[in-house]
């Protein structure tokens, strides 16, 4: 499977789409075709990447290991 909706969020640093999305159901375990999480990609990078995934473990912890 292609990218979630919420690995289109996470890519793009919307950590506040993502974080609605996770509140909604969103399973943060599923992977793409690469084999990542939505919060494993490498989209915009950078300080805004590590900004969207700080806030977004703030808000809804960190991902199940």
């Amino acid at each position: 499977m292609g990218n979630t909706p919420l690995h289109l969020a996470m890519e793009s640093a919307h950590a506040e789409a993502a974080v609605t999305l996770i509140e909604a159901g969103a399973d943060r375990s599923r992977t793409n075709v690469d084999g990542e999480t939505a919060e494993e990609l490498e989209g915009v990078g950078g300080q805004e990447q590590k900004r969207a995934r700080q806030y977004l473990v703030s808000r809804v912890g960190p991902p199940d290991e």
